[in-house]
């Protein structure tokens, strides 16, 4: 008997041993855990004659205790608008406990995220407003090295002068070189402003902005200089920003 009940003893150990990394693994939140969302900015500015603003949701998920839970997966839906990444994909907290998602709304809507059986949501707002400014900065304007990062800023104000938040800005270039926006897109802050950096591509750079294109036999011949152009628009494609030409100085 004592083996009978010692082995079926080492059975029970080892299912309850699954079980604990089974839960230790588990994706989603415990079921005392709770989600807090937030939208900034929590009021999008929506264009007269019909338009679109955008607003980033971030949930945060926290045990019972406070702490931040990363790891875990959260998803997202709204009742209206639409969402980057799309309502029901499965996103992983951050080592802050966050996921953020993109809502582009020409309505109120009420957002939730839901990690197992938790939920949390938050609802924005719209208001209406007519966009007067949309005003494109880039520091430096001129690039030394294929190096070189610019820093983006936008600031968009309404008819009012009061600044316009929410307004979802699309960064690009126009010319010969090219590269990345980091981000590529980005929604106005409460003060009007979107940000974003642009970075050179560097095989791009290389080929069309240094000194040593300027060969004489290549087809078409390269005098070691390049065009660049920095654009700016709102995600409706209604308002842009005057470009910002960059000038080289790449030896």
């Amino acid at each position: 008997m004592k083996s009978v009940f010692g082995a079926a003893a080492m059975v029970l150990a080892i299912g309850l041993a699954l079980t604990a990394c089974e839960s230790e693994g588990d994706p989603t939140a415990p079921a005392d855990s709770m989600i807090i969302v937030d939208a900034d900015p929590q009021t999008v500015i929506v264009p007269s004659g019909g338009g679109v603003g955008a607003t980033v949701i971030t949930a945060t998920l926290r045990s019972k205790n406070g702490t931040r839970l990363e790891g875990q997966e959260i998803s997202f839906s709204t009742t209206a608008g639409t969402l980057d990444p799309p309502p029901g994909t499965f996103l992983t907290t951050d080592d802050q406990g966050q996921a953020t998602s993109l809502l582009t709304t020409g309505t109120s809507a009420t957002v939730t995220a839901r990690s197992g059986s938790i939920t949390g949501m938050t609802t924005v707002q719209t208001a209406p407003g007519d966009l007067a400014t949309f005003i494109l900065n880039v520091d430096p304007t001129v690039l030394t090295s294929c190096l070189d990062q610019l820093d983006i800023l936008v600031n968009v104000n309404t008819t009012s002068g009061d600044p316009a938040p929410g307004v979802l800005v699309i960064f690009g270039t126009t010319g010969e070189l090219t590269g990345t926006f980091n981000p590529t897109q980005v929604s106005s802050d409460e003060n009007g402003e979107a940000a974003s950096v642009f970075s050179p591509d560097q095989t791009i750079c290389q080929q069309h902005c240094t000194a040593a294109a300027a060969d004489p036999n290549t087809m078409p011949p390269r005098d070691g200089s390049c065009t660049l152009s920095i654009t700016a628009e709102d995600v409706t494609d209604t308002f842009s920003a005057v470009p910002q030409v960059i000038n080289e100085t790449i030896p």
